[in-house]
């Protein structure tokens, strides 16, 4: 589904016309480590209430924005 976004926001599917192997993996690390899924939090909502469900999102989307960013770095 991450590829479907990625084609739709580039206009295009030939990705390495548009993003180089850096940008490449560090939007795959990203992906890999955020929770997108809507469903994934409304089960989290549920079984941990909205505090821990929000300090969850937060801290995931962090240390995926940090993981992508260094990859970048060191790609």
């Amino acid at each position: 589904m991450a590829l479907v976004l990625l084609f739709a926001a580039l206009g295009t599917t030939q990705v390495t016309t548009v993003m180089d192997a850096g940008q490449i993996l560090s939007f795959t690390i990203f992906v890999t480590f955020w929770i997108p899924c809507v469903a994934t939090l409304t089960t989290q909502i549920r079984e941990i209430g909205w505090k821990w469900t929000s300090v969850g999102m937060v801290l995931n989307t962090v240390i995926a924005i940090f993981l992508a960013a260094g990859a970048r770095f060191l790609a």
